[in-house]
């Protein structure tokens, strides 16, 4: 059986930590991006892995960055009690709400 390793960096633990830096804010600017990109290349990361793991890592950011939808609670499950999780429709036979 093939063992699955976790948390194991894929580029440079220096590269790494500088992107996680970047997107604390959940937000990568041009410069930012080409700051990223001179520093991959200079420590001879490959560009297409480093695309690949910098658009991964920016999209994991910007959705821990996005506030709940309404329909869930604080805590990100949905919450039943919210009014707007129901929706109303009419009945095809009797044509009440």
């Amino acid at each position: 059986m093939r063992k699955v390793l976790q948390n194991v960096p894929i580029v440079n633990p220096e590269l790494e930590k500088l992107i996680d830096l970047e997107l604390a804010d959940g937000v990568l600017t041009d410069k930012e991006r080409t700051v990223l990109q001179k520093r991959a290349e200079s420590l001879g990361v490959d560009q297409d892995e480093f695309e690949i793991i910098l658009e991964g890592k920016l999209q994991l950011a910007q959705k821990a960055a996005e506030p709940p939808s309404p329909a869930e609670g604080k805590n990100g499950k949905y919450n039943r009690m919210d009014p707007r999780n129901y929706s109303y429709s009419s009945c095809d036979s009797c044509y009440k709400t």
